[in-house]
């Protein structure tokens, strides 16, 4: 009788016993729950079906967006979904389908789209396994929607800051390059002037003019000249950075051109004891070109190779006409140009020898505006060089071109006799002792 009574009390203390710990272990769960539910994160758990087993009240809104159930697998999908790159998502592709795989996903980001609402979701999928099988997938999941949405808006708003900006920034330019244009109109006019002034005086009768008179005629007509082949440029630039520079198309005789062009050079060449050596087609070629232009590039080009060519050496010209492209290179046995600045000649005030003497004098705004004239024909220019022993510029401009038997003289440009002041400006900044009554001796001595 008292093994029976101390077995019940034994049973008892064992029962209360159980159910201490079942109250423990359920305040235990409850505490955990509620720590889950309390997770600013979104958490669910998947058997190894994809079957929901758990989640916590943050993870709601992406069980409503994919319309899963605790009996359901597969979504129907009630929204669409999308990756970062606008792709839309199939379940196949889902973080959960992926880590049902045996893969981890980390923080793939997702964009859920249902009528006018964007749902963007950071989700991370992590498989658990035991002994190599898959047993649960716990999936977390960040709202980041306010994120994305503020750094939608602040780049929206750069967009706008950017914009006005630019705008501003581009009034300020049209009114920087109205101001240089003015500015380069207004030195043109006083030097045209003094130009015309010193033609005047260089015509008066021998005896008049004593010879230190003239030699200051002569520093005045070359610096004028320097000044005009700055001002043109500036002006040439300015036009064709605001759209202004139109093309003047006319019909010419190409090869007889550029011979009266690179004749009126070869005086200059002379000067430096330089030859030049010219290569071109005899049969006549008609073509449709800006003259002037074309007549700019050829003489700066020249320029640049006498400039930088030392005497008793050679500048050379090649004239061709291919399907349909005009091709002109000029090569020089200059001082030629190092690989890294190669690119930096072609860009506005762009010199790659800053020490040169008097003897090379420019702005670096030459070869600037030989490709945007070159560009504006709708050409293009390369260049070829090696240091220390020459460059050669290549230029290749589409044409329209017919092959005539004509007078050469009827496609010459009404202007032509300009080429001899326009080589005189365009070679103005390569000093020549007593370059004025060279040119005229030599020129005496051509005719």
């Amino acid at each position: 009788m008292y093994n029976n009574s101390n077995d019940s009390l034994k049973q008892e203390h064992l029962f209360k016993s159980q159910a201490r710990q079942n109250q423990h272990l359920i305040a235990q769960i409850a505490e955990m729950q509620s720590i889950i539910n309390n997770i600013t994160d979104g958490i669910v758990l998947y058997d190894e079906t994809g079957k929901i087993l758990m989640h916590n009240n943050e993870a709601m809104e992406y069980i409503n967006l994919t319309n899963q159930t605790f009996d359901q697998v597969l979504p129907d999908k009630p929204c669409v979904c999308r990756d970062m790159f606008g792709r839309q998502m199939d379940y196949e592709h889902m973080p959960v389908s992926i880590a049902l795989n045996g893969e981890l996903v980390l923080q793939k980001r997702l964009l859920f789209e249902r009528d006018a609402e964007k749902v963007y979701l950071d989700i991370s999928a992590t498989p658990m396994l035991r002994k190599g099988k898959l047993e649960r997938v716990v999936l977390t999941i960040r709202n980041v929607t306010k994120n994305v949405t503020y750094h939608e808006l602040l780049h929206a708003q750069q967009k706008i800051m950017l914009d006005t900006e630019k705008s501003v920034l581009k009034d300020i330019l049209k009114s920087k390059d109205d101001f240089v244009m003015m500015i380069s109109h207004e030195f043109k006019t006083p030097i045209t002037v003094i130009n015309s002034a010193v033609q005047a005086m260089e015509l008066m009768p021998a005896g008049e003019l004593s010879n230190k008179a003239k030699s200051h005629l002569e520093k005045i007509r070359r610096n004028s000249q320097r000044q005009m082949r700055l001002t043109e440029n500036l002006l040439a630039i300015t036009k064709i950075s605001t759209g202004n520079e139109k093309l003047n198309l006319c019909l010419v005789e190409i090869m007889s051109i550029t011979r009266s062009i690179l004749d009126s050079v070869n005086v200059y060449a002379s000067m430096k004891n330089i030859r030049l050596i010219v290569e071109m087609e005899n049969e006549p070629r008609l073509i449709y070109i800006d003259y002037e232009k074309y007549e700019r590039i050829l003489l700066n080009l020249l320029s640049n190779a006498i400039k930088f060519t030392s005497p008793d050496k050679n500048v050379f010209v090649h004239l061709s006409c291919v399907d349909m492209l005009l091709v002109l290179e000029v090569g020089d046995e200059g001082i030629g140009i190092p690989e890294n600045a190669r690119n930096l000649i072609f860009e506005k005030f762009g010199q790659v020898h800053s020490t040169l003497s008097r003897h090379a004098e420019g702005t670096g705004l030459g070869l600037f505006l030989v490709k945007s004239l070159v560009e504006l024909l709708g050409g293009v220019i390369s260049l070829t060089s090696f240091d220390g022993k020459g460059s050669i510029f290549r230029i290749e401009i589409p044409v329209t071109q017919q092959t005539l038997l004509m007078s050469k003289s009827e496609f010459l440009p009404k202007d032509f006799f300009r080429l001899e002041d326009a080589a005189s400006i365009e070679f103005s900044d390569i000093y020549f002792p007593n370059s004025n009554n060279e040119v005229k001796e030599i020129k005496e001595n051509a005719k």
